[in-house]
Parts: structure tokens; C-alpha cells; sequence
């Protein structure tokens, strides 16, 4: 294929490269190449979160220090053009010939220890880019740091999923014209879409840019090209990262109306803001009227100004023309591929593969413009359409679908905001202390230049579970039944739900899943008093018991789980401050363990999600911002402490030597109970995999309380947390207490904790993560919606009883003033410990009168209530620490807007009335255990 002279026409008339028409492709009964355009050079930026270099070891699934490069030896071959680039590393072959990935020839072993072997594909991890032995020594590869990678035996150049791809240099392609040809013909047809990537690293890359267009064409490839080894390695990670999602993650949103556009395109400009945009479109009326006005024409423009105007017109002018050379010589813009300055990069691609994408891909109102070096002629709106999706798209209007005209395309330094389609703003945490509902916020300790989790992304609950296959551990807990709801009313579009359920007491696990669904917690779901039989089927019980080694799991039902599931979240867990640290250990540690050991085997899995506590941090200091990150688990003495060897020493030791065992770690790491302690080793855990077997997020919710909205406000799945503190209260057992009056009491609704599951787990699959560490979310109130204990009891709690008393309680008249001395008093005094025995003596005998009097039910409830507010009422639980809630704030930021409503991830004042929740949690509560109607308020 040749080139059009340059006597075919001017040269912003001119294409860049004649492809064949469509005609003559469907001639030879080939479909027309799916085409992928993406922004060139849009990638090469480092991604958020980006990891420092490492590689994975196939045989251990282990991180290890990344191989380094061995020295650049110079070349052999005597190639024409240009020499190597200087970051294209790796010896030319004995033959003399260049090796296709870096025009340089294979290189040898690395110079510093063995290379991990290759393995085939039915060992290789399923998160994992498969890269073939042939890029040894290529530099794109030690440039994939957003994605986990492999060496393998593949016959593609790099294998993403069920998409491959072909690696070529134009320098490579010039020297061996037939390579490409050949490496196509073996691709598997399984492989879709199979992409040619090319790196363009020659000076003259029209002739061969048509070869291989033309290669692509009839092979139904598709082509892709990169100027750089970074760019190269970013579109390989995206086509793994996006391998799961739905095409339109990827696609650009449109605004329904062309002023949103208009100011969306304007506002990419340093120092338009939306005010000048409303000013310049009632003055000029158009997008091309604002283009083609003079800067004294925009300066004339009311709010603009002189200096604005003049600012305003060259940016616009850097971004659509040619500017002067440093010699003094104009640049004619078609012309040019790869033209490069310090504001922009200019690229061109053929413009005719556009008619290839499909429709949902066209572009909306876009400016088209013949290239002339100081002017733009933009057309109307009605005339073409155009989408501002981060960089500025332009085809000739008359272009035919076989012609192949120049499109441009900006990248380079973004302009204002850093890119063109903004991110919503994310509250930012105080850098200062602020007082907010009564309490003193600590600042936040966090730089400020730390990248925010899900920033640029948009992150959508029903596309991802969409006909998706989840794990559901715990689902027969109260996190879990309301995440489990959530879903259901979500997007009740998902494949199936498997949960793992144990039989209990004689109760198999089908049958406890049936007595969940005709709770009223999913009374939204039934249809004439039961719950639906088709979407019954799609909630899959596994029988399996989480503190049973391998789960307890059948081996034909671990086999399914591997084969089908592509989401795990694992919220089961023992929540009491009192049992055993041996049943702590198998219920949260080894379980955790055997979950992840589980996920690991399963081939399409594309997230975890932990469900641990904000309290695995309560050994910070008191008073302390904590943030949304791993702390390391630290002893006495500084040194981190090894989870698996605590967790086996203990294991290993008797009931009670375990237990003295476990109150030294406890003194050693600051942790109040064994509870907190096996969570954050569980934690310690769970990122472990995360660096060596697949994505991992952990949600760490603070005290679980009612549900705030949907589906029942109210409603409260267990008597723990806020219910067991107003109960206490309501009772007349919790008549005094030694936490400070001013302290926060976080409480955060249990539908809000299951958004944020389930948008965190959407998230792992729709946002770039950070390949060091699992992105942490925390999900509280303690810094978004704060109350301090006196100001609940005070304001809310105190009122509500009193004006409708339950029936039986254990105190007459009026409850406590919440400003009596005599209610909030340090637990080191004897006035403390003289009241605590007083009242352990008389719950004693009350409790022994009622079984004596055969109510022996009650008279264990009895005991059982006041032992739990004993154990709460310590200073040791009074933590007062208020965890950092940037990630929550950036996933609501990141949440698509028609889900929002649904989906609520924040608890935020004053959107989110306290009074109000707690008020209407009580009245449940008075439903529930007193069978009473509550009075109107």
C-alpha cells in the first residue's frame, strides 16, 4: 500500500493513509476491524495509586523484587533510520536481526538472578497478565504497574483475559515486513478482540502505518497505536483492568444539552469557569463564534476582561493550531504525527475506522475542522456533533467511511482542573480542629497531596453485578441480610448469590434461608406474603461451616464456586468482646484465611471485599484522627508483630494458656480484647493476598446501628451495638456510666454500611487500585455526623423514655438527669466501684427471684443484659476516636447519579437528621421487645 502524493490534494485536505474501501472488505467476506480508540498518550501518565515495579513468581503467587534490566549493550544489527531508543534496553541476537519489541534483538538472561519460569495457562492466575517469554527484555513490561503480571507459554505477545495481543515496532516491521502476517495467522480465533499494538518509533510512519492498518483490516484485529513504552503499557493494563466491565465504562458521558457541552469543553481552559462561559455563549452565540473571536473580541465580552481574554484566546489557539517552531518555521498540523511542544502533543489516526465503532461510541456535536495553521473553521452544531471526553476529537465533515482523514487528538498537560472531564469535588477532612455536633474534630494527618481511591472513575452498583456470580459469607448475620436485601433491590439483574450457611440446631441451611426471607427486613421483595420463587433460585445455599477447615465446603460444591463466582465478600464474623480468643481465632482469622485460600482458586474472580471493624485501630491514642489505611500491627518494643505466628502459637496452647497468651499480645499491641486483636490480624491477613492473588478491599464499618431508610427504617437485626446501649437505658441497668459526657458516640446505619460494601466491591472492578495495599474505606459518623454521648442522651434518648416508659423496667419515676454528678464518674474512684457491686448484687437476686419463679428465659435475659453493659461500661471501650472519611466521601463523589438515591454511602450533617434515626430505631425497639404502639411525636 502506498501513500497519496502530495499532489492529491492541500495538505489539510490531504489523508494520511489510503485504507481499502468497505466494499472491498466485505468483497472478501471480512468483517470490518472493531476499532478501540483511545486518547494516545492519555495513558502514559502514572495512575492513581500506582505501585512501585514487582513481579509475581507463578509457582508461589508470591511478590518478588522486580528483575533489573540487564545493561543496554549496543546493537548488531545495521538496521536503517534511527538508532534505538535509549530506553528500548536488550542486545541484538546473534543473527543480526531485530527483535520485534524493542528493534534491538532478544536478549539474554537477566544479569541478576534467574527469570521466573513461564507456565501454561491452566496455572496462571486469572487477574494476571500472561506475557510471553518473547518480551523478555522489553521495556513495556516492567512498565505494567496498575495490573499483576506472568511470564506463560502463549502463543499472543500478551494475553488479557479473553483479549490478546500482537507487539510491534514500525522500526521491527520495516526490517521484516511478513512478521505480522505470520503472527496473526496463529492467533486462536478464541481470542476476542485480538489487538495489534504498535509503538511508533520511526521518524517516516506513513508507509508502514498503511501495511499494518491494512495487516488489521483483513485479519480482524484491532489496531492500536503508542508513541511510547508507557503508553504501550497503559493500554495493555486497561484492556485488563476494564476486562469484566461493561462496554460503556469506558465511554465518555454526554450531556443532554449543548450548554452542559459547551461548558464542559470551555472550562477545560485555565481561568474559563462556568460564569464565563454563560458570559461568551450570550455574546457569541456558538462554539465557533468563542473559537474564532480575537482576543479583543473576547476581551470586549462583560466579566472577561483584557487579561482573561488574551489567556482565554491563546490557550484556545495552543489547543487547535500549529504554533511556531523554535526555528522560527511554521508547522503545518497535517503534516505532523507526533508533533510535539511544550503544551500539547498533537496525534493523528485515521479517521474512517471511526464508522467501525459502535453506535454508542459515535461522538456528539464535534467540532469539525479543516487544519490550517492559524486558524480553526469549526462547523455548527447542526451540522456535526461533538463529546468532550477529556481530549478534543476533529474529522473532516465529508470524510467517506473508507477514507482516511486526519484526527486530532490532545494529550499531554491537561489543562485546568487536569482534565477535561472533572471529578465531583470531595469534602476534605479538617486540617485543623473544628467543632461539629457538639464535638471537637481532631485534623486530619493525611498530606495533602495523597491521591484519593476512585478519583476520575465512575463507579456503578448495577453495571458491575450485573449477570455477576457473588460469594456471600455471613449472609444469615445482620450486616450481612441487609447488604444481601440491598442487592436484591439494586440490581436484581445478578446471576446468583452463593451464601454459605451451616445447619443449626437441626435446622438445615436452606431452611434458615428461608426463615430470613420471610423476615420484614425484605418485606419490599414479597409477593402475596412470600418471597418470589424466581429469585429464590438465584440465591444458591452452600452447606458449609466458616470455623470447619476448607469451610466445611463438599468437594463438588468447592468446585463450583471456582468455576462460577466472580465477586467475594466476606462479612461473617463473631462480634463478641467476651468469647474464647480460641473460637475469635476460628471464626474470624482462620476462617478469613480459608475464604481468601478459596478465592484464590477461583478463575474469574475479579474482587474481594473484607467486612473487618474501625475499632481494629482502637490501640491509636484516644482522641486521634485514624485513617483509611493499613497501620501495621506493632509490639511493645516497635517490631511488627507476625500475625500467622501469634495466630498459630495461640492456636497451638490450651484454653487457659492461650487465653494468659493472648492478654500479653493484648498489653503488648494496646488492644482492649481479644476481639479487636484477631480482626486486625484478619486484616494483616487479607492484604497478603491482595499483592499475590487478586484485588482486595476492606470495609471497616464503626458501631452497626438501625436501619436509616430502605427497606424498614428502624429495623435492627441483632441486640448489639446502639440497640444493647438503649435497651440498657431504657431497662434501668445503664444508670451511670464512667465514659467521658463529651465523647463521640459513632453510630453508623447498617444500609449505609451495605452501600458502601457493595459500592466498594463495584469499585475494585471500575476504578484503578493501588497495587500495594488494599484501598480502605471506612463507613461511620464520627467525623461526618458526630454526637457526643450527653448531647444523646440529653436531646434523644432521655425524652423519648420518658414520655412513653416500657412496661417492666427496673427503676421508678423519671430516668436519670443526664447532668445529675452522679451519672458520668471516673472508673478509678471508689464511688464507681461501690455503685457497680451495689447493682451487680441486685441484678443478682432479681435474676434468681425470676428462676426461681420459673421464668427462667427471662431470668437469663436478665443476667445476660446486665453483664453486657457491664462489660461495655469500662473506660477500656471508651475509645473516642474519630476515623478519617475521605474514602467514603470520594466513593459517593465517584457513585453514577441515578444510583445515588439508592445506594447511599454517606451519613452526613445536617442532610442526615440524628433525632429523627434515633427516634424511629426506639420506636422499633419498643415494637419489638415491648409490644407496644409508640405514641405520635
Amino acid at each position: 500500500m502506498q501513500p497519496r502524493s502530495d499532489s492529491d490534494g492541500p495538505p489539510h485536505k490531504r489523508p494520511l493513509i489510503q485504507l481499502p474501501s468497505l466494499s472491498e472488505v466485505q468483497a472478501a467476506e471480512q468483517p470490518v476491524v472493531q476499532q478501540l480508540l483511545f486518547r494516545p498518550g492519555a495513558l502514559q501518565a502514572s495512575q492513581p495509586g500506582a505501585s512501585s515495579e514487582a513481579t509475581f513468581s507463578p509457582s508461589t503467587q508470591q511478590p518478588s523484587s522486580a528483575r533489573p534490566a540487564s545493561e543496554p549493550i549496543a546493537t548488531q544489527h545495521e538496521a536503517a533510520g534511527p538508532s534505538r531508543a535509549p530506553d528500548a534496553r536488550g542486545p541484538a541476537n546473534s543473527g543480526g536481526q531485530a527483535w520485534p519489541g524493542t528493534s534491538s534483538g532478544p536478549p539474554p538472561p537477566a544479569a541478576h538472578g534467574p527469570a521466573p519460569g513461564p507456565v501454561g495457562s491452566h496455572q496462571a492466575n486469572p487477574s494476571s497478565v500472561l506475557v510471553s517469554k518473547r518480551q523478555e527484555g522489553n521495556p513495556l513490561v516492567k512498565l505494567m504497574r496498575n495490573v499483576r503480571w506472568q511470564w506463560a507459554d502463549i502463543v499472543p505477545d500478551y494475553q488479557m483475559g479473553p483479549a490478546c495481543a500482537l507487539y510491534i515496532s514500525l522500526r521491527y516491521h520495516l526490517l521484516k515486513p511478513d512478521y505480522l502476517a505470520g503472527r496473526v495467522r496463529e492467533l486462536q480465533r478464541a481470542f476476542r478482540p485480538r489487538v495489534v499494538l504498535v509503538h511508533v518509533d520511526v521518524d517516516d510512519p506513513v508507509a508502514a502505518l498503511g501495511d499494518v492498518t491494512a495487516t488489521a483490516l483483513h485479519s480482524d484485529c484491532t489496531l492500536i497505536c503508542a508513541w511510547s513504552y508507557e503508553e504501550a503499557a497503559r493500554y495493555i493494563e486497561t484492556y485488563k483492568q476494564y476486562e469484566s466491565k461493561p462496554a460503556d465504562a469506558i465511554q465518555g458521558r454526554t450531556e443532554p444539552d449543548y450548554l452542559s457541552r459547551l461548558t464542559a469543553a470551555l472550562t477545560t481552559v485555565r481561568g474559563v469557569n462556568r460564569t464565563d462561559v454563560l458570559t461568551l455563549g450570550a455574546a457569541l452565540r456558538s462554539m465557533a463564534a468563542i473559537m474564532q473571536a480575537s482576543a479583543e473580541e473576547l476581551s470586549a465580552c462583560p466579566g472577561i476582561g483584557p487579561t482573561k481574554g488574551s489567556e482565554g484566546g491563546l490557550v484556545l489557539e495552543m489547543l487547535l493550531e500549529g504554533d511556531e517552531d523554535e526555528e522560527g518555521g511554521g508547522q503545518d498540523l497535517a503534516g505532523q504525527v507526533g508533533y510535539e511542544r511544550a503544551s500539547s502533543t498533537l496525534r493523528y489516526f485515521p479517521a474512517g475506522l471511526l464508522d467501525a465503532l459502535p453506535p454508542a461510541d459515535c461522538h456528539s456535536y464535534a467540532p469539525m475542522m479543516s487544519q490550517r495553521r492559524h486558524r480553526a473553521t469549526v462547523l455548527e452544531p447542526s451540522t456535526s456533533e461533538w463529546r468532550q471526553d477529556g481530549a478534543m476529537y476533529a474529522v473532516e465533515a465529508n470524510s467517506c467511511s473508507h477514507a482516511c482523514t486526519p484526527l486530532l487528538v490532545r494529550s499531554g498537560r491537561p489543562g485546568k482542573g487536569g482534565r477535561a472531564a472533572k471529578s465531583p469535588k470531595v469534602p476534605r477532612t479538617p486540617r485543623a480542629p473544628v467543632q461539629l455536633g457538639g464535638v471537637t474534630l481532631p485534623p486530619c494527618t493525611l498530606p495533602l497531596s495523597t491521591p484519593v481511591p476512585f478519583a476520575g472513575g465512575r463507579v456503578s452498583v448495577r453495571a458491575a453485578f450485573r449477570e455477576a456470580t457473588l460469594l456471600l459469607t455471613g449472609a444469615t448475620g445482620y450486616v450481612g441480610s441487609v447488604l444481601l436485601e440491598q442487592l436484591l433491590r439494586v440490581q436484581p439483574d445478578f446471576a446468583r448469590v452463593f451464601v454459605i450457611i451451616r445447619a443449626k440446631r437441626g435446622v438445615a441451611g436452606d431452611a434458615r434461608m428461608d426463615a430470613l426471607l420471610r423476615r420484614p427486613l425484605f418485606h419490599l421483595h414479597h409477593r402475596g406474603g412470600d418471597f418470589p420463587a424466581e429469585v429464590r433460585r438465584k440465591i444458591v445455599v452452600v452447606s458449609g461451616d466458616l470455623s470447619q477447615a476448607g469451610l466445611g465446603l463438599a468437594a463438588a460444591d468447592r468446585r463450583r464456586l471456582c468455576r462460577e463466582v466472580n465477586f467475594v465478600v466476606h462479612s461473617a464474623a463473631s462480634i463478641s468482646f467476651v468469647e474464647p480468643v480460641h473460637m475469635l481465632l476460628a471464626q474470624n482469622y482462620r476462617a478469613t484465611r480459608c475464604v481468601a485460600e478459596l478465592a484464590a482458586g477461583m478463575r474469574h474472580l475479579r474482587g474481594f471485599l473484607h467486612v473487618s471493624t474501625a475499632f481494629v485501630n482502637s490501640n491509636c491514642a484516644r482522641g486521634s484522627h485514624v485513617e483509611e489505611r493499613m497501620y501495621p500491627l506493632r509490639l511493645a518494643d516497635g517490631r511488627c508483630a507476625d500475625h500467622a505466628a501469634i495466630a498459630a502459637e495461640l492456636a497451638a496452647l490450651p484454653p487457659r494458656q492461650a487465653e494468659r497468651q493472648a492478654a500479653a499480645y493484648l498489653r503488648q499491641t494496646g488492644h482492649v480484647n481479644a476481639y479487636t486483636l484477631t480482626k486486625a490480624m484478619t486484616e494483616q491477613l487479607i492484604a497478603s493476598f491482595h499483592s499475590a492473588a487478586f484485588p482486595v478491599a476492606i470495609v471497616r464499618p464503626s458501631i452497626v446501628g438501625a436501619i436509616a431508610r430502605a427497606p424498614l427504617p428502624g429495623y435492627f437485626g441483632n441486640s448489639a451495638g446502639a440497640t444493647a446501649y438503649f435497651m440498657a437505658y431504657a431497662t434501668g441497668m445503664a444508670t451511670f456510666t464512667c465514659h467521658k459526657p463529651r465523647h463521640v458516640f459513632d453510630v453508623v446505619p447498617a444500609d449505609v454500611c451495605a452501600a458502601v460494601i457493595l459500592a466498594t466491591t463495584a469499585a475494585l472492578t471500575q476504578c484503578s487500585m493501588s497495587m500495594d495495599a488494599p484501598v480502605v474505606v471506612h463507613t461511620c459518623s464520627g467525623t461526618t455526623n458526630p454526637r457526643a454521648h450527653v448531647d444523646l442522651l440529653r436531646e434523644i434518648v432521655a425524652p423519648f423514655w420518658d414520655a412513653q416508659p416500657p412496661p417492666h423496667r427496673f427503676i421508678r419515676g423519671r430516668y436519670p438527669a443526664c447532668n445529675d454528678p452522679h451519672v458520668y464518674m471516673e472508673e478509678a474512684t471508689w464511688h464507681f466501684w461501690a455503685r457497680c457491686l451495689a447493682a451487680n448484687a441486685k441484678f443478682w437476686l432479681i435474676s434468681a427471684l425470676l428462676r426461681l419463679l420459673g421464668y427462667a428465659a427471662v431470668s437469663a435475659k436478665v443476667w445476660s443484659g446486665w453483664q453486657a453493659w457491664r462489660t461495655y461500661n469500662t473506660s477500656a471501650l471508651d475509645f473516642n476516636i474519630f476515623f478519617c472519611a475521605r474514602n467514603s466521601r470520594a466513593l459517593a463523589a465517584a457513585l453514577a447519579p441515578e444510583e445515588v438515591a439508592a445506594v447511599n454511602v454517606t451519613w452526613e450533617a445536617p442532610r442526615d437528621d440524628l433525632k429523627a434515626y434515633f427516634t424511629t430505631h426506639m420506636q422499633y425497639m419498643r415494637a419489638y421487645f415491648f409490644k407496644q404502639a409508640s405514641k405520635a411525636a
